[in-house]
């Protein structure tokens, strides 16, 4: 009796097991509802690496030119990792949050509120010290878990205009 227990009980555990050892399954599972709050908590808890899981291996599509500090060779997920570690560089204490999101199947569209405290160079902007809120409006397509396409639009200049107020 013991031992049938204990192996229901393994049958059990086996897929929470396999969800949390492995990536591919946690993100096959995954909702677009969950990957946008993923997006969201690793960016403000600055887990880059966290974040990189999020996109998919191959045929990531970036469908703007992504704004950096620094030119990017790349247009996969590298250049999404690289252009957020440049706006954390600047804004050590950044967050990002969600006032309005749509889900419909495979798309998600959202617009992001971003805060931080701008301590370094961005955007050709020495740091100022001041802290700034600003957003976004993103569209995001997700493949199995995972984002493999975004189109966005930052308010960049509302952010250089308080910079520079």
């Amino acid at each position: 009796m013991e031992q049938a227990l204990i192996a229901r009980r393994s049958i059990l555990a086996l897929p929470i097991a396999l969800a949390v050892t492995s990536p591919a399954l946690a993100a096959s599972t995954r909702t677009a509802r969950d990957l946008l709050r993923a997006f969201l908590d690793t960016l403000s808890a600055h887990d880059l690496e966290a974040f990189r899981a999020l996109y998919v291996d191959d045929g990531y599509v970036q469908h703007q030119t992504l704004v950096t500090n620094t030119p990017s060779a790349t247009n996969g997920p590298d250049a999404a990792v690289a252009y957020f570690r440049k706006r954390i560089e600047a804004f050590p204490d950044l967050k990002v949050t969600s006032d309005v999101s749509v889900v419909d199947g495979d798309m998600i569209s959202a617009n992001l509120i971003w805060s931080g405290t701008h301590t370094g160079e961005y955007l050709g902007v020495p740091a100022t010290g001041r802290h700034v809120t600003f957003n976004s409006t993103d569209i995001m397509k997700v493949r199995d878990g995972l984002f493999s396409e975004h189109w966005g639009a930052a308010d960049l200049y509302g952010l250089v205009s308080q910079l520079k107020a």
